[in-house]
């Protein structure tokens, strides 16, 4: 697990941090494997316990343009050009 051994983290806090943590599982899952993991390997890889949050946050990191993906076809996920500039 990645970041919540601290007892009194605020919500805002933990959502920020989980964010970060899908982000990176699917970013590093990509550079090592040259495709992309599915909801399912991100959920078990991830702190959190629900495919169904894990795709929110996957919402919200399309929306802020950091990933995009294929709806209803797997394993379509990828980094955005935005993602690529910044690193």
């Amino acid at each position: 697990m990645f970041y919540y051994e601290e007892e009194h983290i605020s919500r805002a806090d933990r959502m920020k941090k989980q964010e970060e943590e899908i982000y990176t599982i699917i970013k590093d899952f990509i550079m090592k494997n040259k495709y992309s993991p599915s909801i399912l390997e991100i959920t078990k890889k991830s702190s959190v316990a629900s495919k169904s949050t894990v795709f929110a946050y996957m919402h919200r990191l399309k929306n802020k343009g950091l990933i995009d993906w294929k709806p209803g076809t797997p394993r379509s996920i990828s980094l955005t050009t935005l993602t690529e500039k910044a690193q």
